[in-house]
């Protein structure tokens, strides 16, 4: 499929993070702010702010996230858009691009909500503060789907940092969304236990019962980045359509990144 999405370039990654960066060669004046992590009332870490130093901005958030993006946006329709664990806010800014209609971004994080207000808005985003781990605030969701007449809802790297996957889906079902792309990353059943990172945990089991429930398909895989090759593809001049054609798959990798697609 031709490229028809905003920021058809990798230097599109930059200038989100940082106007004052124009291009790759930009990266070295990117500046480590942004604090990381925010704890929820119920003590519970829904989603992380973005740490911009160099590394983490390239390997997690800045090819692995805006490439999902872009991969989502390529099945998506211009209607109105929700974003949840929005983060930064660059990703709901792609969409209202490429929608040219309203995308509405929702995180838990302070931070991460003042940095896309000020960064990344436009006059198709708003961004709202909810605890998605409250089943207040799941409920105010459905409302605010509800009234704004979203059709669609992106889920890109969040849904693991959640309590409640299941009530926020059916929640955006009931309420009149018809098309849900999530993202999230494989974890194997063996890999699992009482420290691990992720609230709830796609592992092999946790998936086949939610592909059961909601009828939902794996529409791609995302391949494992390792910082050391992404540094070294960009350098050596690599662009979008590289990285779309070399990191996404039919077949699951070892490790990376489910992407799931629900319509209903």
């Amino acid at each position: 499929m031709a490229n028809n999405t905003p920021n058809g370039d990798m230097d599109g990654i930059i200038r989100q993070v940082d106007s004052a960066c124009n291009s790759l060669s930009d990266i070295s004046d990117v500046l480590p702010v942004v604090k990381s992590g925010n704890l929820s009332e119920n003590g519970s870490t829904e989603r992380y702010t973005v740490v911009y130093d160099k590394g983490r901005m390239l390997e997690s958030i800045w090819v692995a996230h805006y490439l999902i993006y872009q991969k989502f946006i390529h099945l998506a329709d211009k209607s109105v858009t929700i974003d949840l664990c929005s983060e930064s806010g660059a990703g709901t800014k792609l969409i209202s691009e490429y929608t040219g209609r309203l995308a509405i971004g929702v995180d838990y994080s302070d931070d991460a909500l003042r940095f896309a207000t000020k960064n990344n808005s436009s006059p198709h985003t708003e961004y709202h503060r909810l605890d998605l781990n409250l089943y207040d605030d799941i409920r105010t969701l459905k409302e605010m789907i509800r009234q704004g007449g979203v059709k669609q809802m992106f889920f890109v790297e969040g849904i693991e940092h959640l309590k409640f996957p299941y009530e926020i889906v059916l929640s955006a079902l009931d309420a009149g969304v018809e098309r849900i792309f999530i993202s999230t990353p494989i974890v194997h059943d063996h890999e699992v236990n009482d420290e691990h990172y992720h609230i709830t945990p796609f592992t092999d089991a946790y998936l086949a019962d939610f592909i059961s429930r909601f009828d939902a398909r794996i529409v791609s895989y995302c391949k494992h980045m390792r910082l050391d090759n992404i540094q070294r593809e960009l350098a050596a001049g690599h662009q979008l359509g590289f990285f779309m054609e070399n990191y996404f798959t039919g077949t699951r990798p070892e490790s990376g990144n489910y992407l799931i697609s629900i319509t209903q």
